[in-house]
């Protein structure tokens, strides 16, 4: 008999003699650099995500009882306490649940523990919101990882009639409320004696960033700074929000066994079907070979020769977005660099076009002016690093322009997924993605993952 003991809402235990039955589903390959001579060489183990003393993270809760099952295996659960401070049904003020919006309510509400996967652009702030409404009388706090997503969701949740709200992170230092929304970072430096039983709900946005360490139930030093905070949280509920999953095994192993398993999931496809997003269509650009690449061997001078510094294709990005302006049609580019974005804004105003310029020291206030002013189509284009690459909403965005390379998945989508609101106003039924082709190493086969990312997910290609 496996029995399973929910000790807290973070860490449970399993009894010794079952800790081997549960090892094929709780292992995953991990590396460390090993010094042979004068080089190091990677070596592969075997981690184990449940102590010797059989204790693991209680988000991973879930899964065992599924094994357990799926084997045949007999198990008990003991301690498992019963939550039940859901008030009504969630209410929003004018506010329709789509049926996808219901159910993603309905099983944080029964579930307690779990990760919401829905695309960018979907509602998941009215999710988020409905969630918070069914707990009327109880301390919830809100994380997030960036100043412009805690003004953002402050004014949501306020526009929904949701509160007492205070705020810590943007200049602001304030607990006191029913509802904290806080940056992480902020919120990290408070001591784990003062939150950790202050609230009954959290709740994490862009939860794929919540951290790699999943190897020890206490907090480590490798731990990601959210994987720390939630190591020390004892709220009963943890929810996550997310448009992409971590892609490697042991991140996705830490959102499980920190937050929980995935409770409802909405493909991008699924929300264009049901006209809850806008068709992406993805426009592909051929670059020239530069051949001051010729003699460049590593990756870092090779971007900066191709991408960063080559005039030839940072002019073929500012063509595309004065075109779509011409059309009176907004577009966001996207870098990774800074001085890729100053060559591109110092292009522009040689061609007499102006260009807007987003980065992390543009103070938080600026940053809503030209969120409002790009919503409002007075400035046309924007370019923006990181800092906007998640949880910005821009329903009358008309283009995304992918102008920094790169092969990770999950930015490519959340920096798609600014353009693929739809917009009742604008009447606007489709975002333009456009993309450009490197011939060169490491950056063309970069592309062909971005490629294999369009293709995988459906979205139509445009020749032009």
């Amino acid at each position: 008999m496996i029995t399973i003991t929910i000790v807290d809402s973070v860490v449970s235990r399993i009894n010794r003699e079952s800790i081997s039955l549960l090892r094929p589903a709780f292992s995953f390959q991990k590396s460390f650099w090993k010094k042979e001579g004068f080089t190091k060489k990677a070596q592969d183990y075997d981690a184990f995500l449940i102590s010797q003393k059989g204790e693991f993270l209680t988000g991973f809760v879930p899964k065992i009882i599924q094994y357990c099952q799926e084997k045949n295996l007999e198990y008990e659960i003991e301690n498992q306490n019963d939550w039940e401070v859901s008030g009504p049904m969630p209410f929003l003020p004018n506010v329709i649940f789509r049926d996808d919006q219901k159910e993603a309510i309905i099983q944080a509400c029964e579930q307690k523990r779990g990760v919401i996967l829905h695309p960018t652009g979907s509602g998941k702030t009215v999710i988020i919101c409905g969630i918070i409404s069914t707990l009327p009388k109880v301390r919830i706090l809100f994380l997030c990882h960036t100043v412009d997503l805690i003004n953002q969701t402050v004014s949501e949740f306020k526009k929904f009639g949701l509160g007492p709200i205070s705020q810590l992170g943007g200049g602001k230092k304030d607990i006191s409320g029913r509802i904290v929304v806080s940056t992480i970072q902020s919120f990290s430096k408070l001591k784990p004696e003062e939150y950790c039983d202050l609230f009954y709900a959290v709740i994490v946005d862009e939860c794929h960033h919540v951290g790699t360490s999943v190897g020890k139930v206490v907090p480590q030093k490798s731990d990601s700074i959210y994987s720390k905070v939630l190591k020390t949280f004892l709220a009963p509920m943890k929810i996550g929000v997310t448009a992409t999953l971590p892609s490697k095994e042991e991140g996705k192993f830490a959102l499980e066994g920190l937050i929980g398993p995935v409770i409802a999931n909405l493909t991008i496809e699924q929300a264009t079907k049901l006209e809850i997003l806008a068709e992406p269509k993805v426009k592909l650009i051929k670059v020239d070979y530069n051949t001051a690449c010729k003699d460049l061997k590593r990756y870092n001078d090779l971007y900066d020769a191709q991408i960063v510094n080559n005039r030839r294709r940072n002019r073929k990005v500012i063509k595309e977005a004065k075109d779509l302006a011409d059309k009176n049609k907004s577009s966001i580019i996207y870098v990774s660099l800074i001085e890729h974005g100053e060559n591109l804004q110092d292009i522009a105003m040689r061609m007499g076009f102006p260009v807007t310029f987003v980065r992390g020291e543009v103070s938080g206030e600026e940053r809503l002016r030209i969120k409002s002013d790009l919503e409002k189509k007075e400035i046309l284009t924007v370019i923006s690093t990181v800092v906007w690459r998640e949880g910005v909403n821009i329903k009358s965005l008309n283009a995304i322009i992918l102008a920094s390379g790169g092969k990770d998945s999950k930015s490519l989508i959340q920096s798609a997924g600014r353009g693929l609101r739809r917009d009742p106003e604008t009447e606007k039924e489709d975002a333009l993605i456009i993309d450009f082709a490197d011939p060169v190493r490491y950056l063309a086969e970069h592309f062909v993952e971005r490629l294999g990312v369009f293709i995988e997910n459906k979205w139509a290609f445009v020749y032009e």
